[in-house]
């Protein structure tokens, strides 16, 4: 009996009503102008990393910023130096997010230049884990409107990836 039991929890008519947490129908009308540049730092293994990209882009889309492609760290655990474009491919990221969220592979140069060329002059942010949307809204958009781009360092974790914001 318990094998029946175990055999009818992958019944496949149980599952019909699974619907995406997207919204295919996003309309493709153009993203407004955008208040700034987002620069998320991730480390870990691959599900930490995965968490770290889906909180950066639940944050851009919140603050209306634009995410600049991840910069994983060398884990000293796992001695992997891997880059995004190595795990992910990055074209189909920019692309799948394209009407919602602004994503580009690096900073500008000329913003960069702001910074002295020096990506570690970039503002990192110590974001509590968990914090609340008005938190980024009150604490984090100001920051990002005045100096055009923030870094948040690796394991920022973030209840924003439940929103539907798309």
């Amino acid at each position: 009996m318990e094998i029946m039991q175990l055999m009818s929890s992958w019944n496949l008519k149980e599952h019909k009503e699974w619907k995406p947490c997207a919204n295919k129908s996003v309309s493709q009308t153009e993203l407004p102008k955008s208040n700034g540049f987002l620069i998320i730092e991730a480390n870990g293994g691959l599900n930490q990393q995965r968490l770290s990209i889906c909180d950066a882009v639940a944050v851009a889309g919140l603050l209306n910023a634009t995410l600049v492609i991840p910069i994983f760290h060398l884990n000293s655990v796992w001695r992997d130096k891997s880059n995004f474009g190595d795990i992910f491919d990055e074209d189909f990221f920019i692309e799948t997010l394209g009407n919602r969220v602004h994503v580009v592979r690096e900073l500008p140069s000329d913003m960069l230049q702001r910074f002295d060329n020096n990506i570690s002059n970039i503002v990192n942010l110590r974001v509590k884990a968990w914090s609340s949307p008005a938190h980024y809204l009150q604490k984090v958009l100001p920051q990002l409107l005045e100096m055009g781009c923030v870094s948040f360092p690796p394991s920022v974790s973030s209840p924003l990836v439940g929103l539907q914001f798309f």
